[in-house]
């Protein structure tokens, strides 16, 4: 237990925590850094040259919180400290905002013809299958407007799964309050992990999987990156259920970094800086080329321990997401204000952003990078008694529609998974680059504040990542010359 001050920015709460993330300079001797938390009266390390050299997690001897942030403080003045962060545990409705609805009636989304797939096909070093029937038989399919619709407001899915539905190497991390592992439709997981602060699990049979029945916010994300499609080995005995996601072909990873406290009909999300940046080192060094965040951290300049792990995980090759929250305010929150985390806007079926009311909306401002569907979008939901629907939906107990800058994270997720899987020698920039050049322009002529550079085609994606020799940061092609995968280009 720790006694502490707490703070309210409209309706986050923010608790000390008896840890500090620190960074000292490299020059600084282990006995130096050893000697200054004794004298602050800092106690056992956590984490000793975490990530990088020089960089620790301690606890706080003390159980005062004004303790905790004095130290904080004077570790951050010293001249031989790069930056120190308190663990703050965030709690409130800002971090995490979804909202059930259903689609609105729309004309079918596909045409009714059937085209079966030959075999796979080796591209560029990767193995991808192209999806055996088209359209999928999957009935959710039909309605899932941000995969095709009528007027091409959509990431372009059967273009693109004519030449690959996702290579299982590349791993897509969800960073989320879990998802479940047995669902049905979410067949391609692997082994994940559980940072989250009220950690109640310790098996690996667990990992990554809700904890209560509040928890349903990862598997809906998982599903639109991953929600497997179905062919019936027997049409006459078996029916297809369900939709599919973006990328249903790619691996995707459960990290529970996220929980909610559960009481009665009360559920309350809770979040620290600390457990996301365990969440995306696990990541990084455990094989994810993709990290995909859709919650939020109420900050509107960048978070020392979280620009240190980002930029770790950039350098080691993964690219990074999260969405932009659903405020309807012009700036987005971290982690997605960093250079090396890519924002997500939310758009309707029409190609505007999404607005609810004037509560509820979509974020936008400088540090958007892309937009995506997110309003009254199809996918997973918890089975059984869990989820956030029962099976009185129109969908049944296991699939929903909802909205959200959170499903519009994971859209350009999976599309960034498809580009891997075809050319998975690409970096965080190549594939940012092909993004951008796949993107179909919403607004103003080029980069705009609601869009970014725009929605990507999955589609145009995969066929300029085929195009393209990239080599030393730069690509020979049919395009105009790049200057190569620049951070503050984002």
């Amino acid at each position: 237990m720790i006694a502490t001050p707490v703070f309210v920015v409209d309706d986050v709460t923010m608790i000390v925590m008896p840890q500090i993330q620190v960074r000292f300079e490299e020059s600084v001797s282990v006995a130096t850094i050893e000697q200054v938390f004794m004298d602050l009266g800092l106690g056992a390390v956590i984490e000793a040259h975490w990530v990088r050299p020089n960089t620790f997690v301690v606890e706080a001897a003390s159980r005062s919180g004004i303790h905790v942030l004095n130290a904080a403080n004077t570790l951050a003045s010293r001249e031989d400290v790069l930056w120190a962060d308190v663990e703050w545990r965030f709690t409130g409705r800002t971090l995490l905002q979804t909202q059930v609805e259903y689609p609105p009636p729309a004309p079918p989304v596909t045409a009714p013809t059937v085209r079966r797939a030959e075999s796979p096909v080796a591209l560029k070093g990767a193995l991808c299958e192209p999806m055996p029937v088209d359209p999928p038989p999957d009935p959710l399919f039909q309605i899932s407007w941000g995969l095709e619709q009528f007027n091409d407001i959509d990431v372009d899915a059967r273009g693109a799964w004519e030449v690959c539905v996702g290579n299982s190497d590349i791993i897509v991390a969800v960073l989320d309050d879990g998802v479940q592992l047995d669902h049905p439709d979410l067949p391609n997981l692997v082994p994940g992990a559980d940072f989250s602060n009220d950690n109640a699990c310790d098996t690996e049979d667990c990992m990554g999987q809700p904890m209560n029945r509040c928890e349903n916010h990862g598997t809906t994300v998982a599903g639109i990156i991953g929600s497997t499609f179905d062919i019936p080995p027997d049409p006459d005995t078996a029916e297809p259920v369900g939709g599919v996601g973006i990328a249903p072909g790619v691996s995707i990873m459960p990290i529970r970094v996220a929980s909610f406290w559960s009481s009665g009909l009360s559920c309350v999300p809770q979040l620290t800086q600390y457990q996301v940046g365990l969440g995306v080192a696990y990541a990084a060094s455990n094989g994810a080329r993709v990290t995909s965040l859709s919650w939020n951290f109420p900050f509107d300049t960048p978070v020392s321990t979280l620009a240190f792990i980002y930029e770790a995980a950039y350098e080691e090759g993964v690219t990074n997401f999260n969405s932009a929250g659903n405020d309807n305010r012009d700036n987005v929150y971290a982690p997605g204000n960093l250079p090396t985390v890519n924002s997500v806007s939310a758009i309707n079926f029409l190609g505007t952003l999404f607005f609810v009311d004037s509560t509820f909306a979509s974020n936008y401002g400088a540090n958007v990078s892309f937009t995506a569907p997110g309003q009254a979008v199809i996918t997973t939901d918890r089975t059984g008694d869990d989820g956030y629907v029962d099976d009185s939906g129109p969908y049944g107990a296991d699939f929903l529609g909802t909205t959200g800058t959170s499903y519009a994270c994971p859209f350009v997720s999976g599309v960034a998974a498809l580009v891997l899987s075809v050319k998975p020698s690409l970096g965080p920039g190549d594939v940012l680059f092909v993004l951008r050049k796949a993107s179909m322009d919403l607004g103003v002529a080029g980069r705009d504040e609601n869009f970014g550079y725009g929605l990507p085609s999955s589609e145009r994606a995969i066929q300029i990542a085929l195009e393209l020799v990239f080599q030393d940061g730069f690509e020979t092609g049919d395009l105009s010359a790049w200057s190569g995968g620049l951070l503050e280009e984002k």
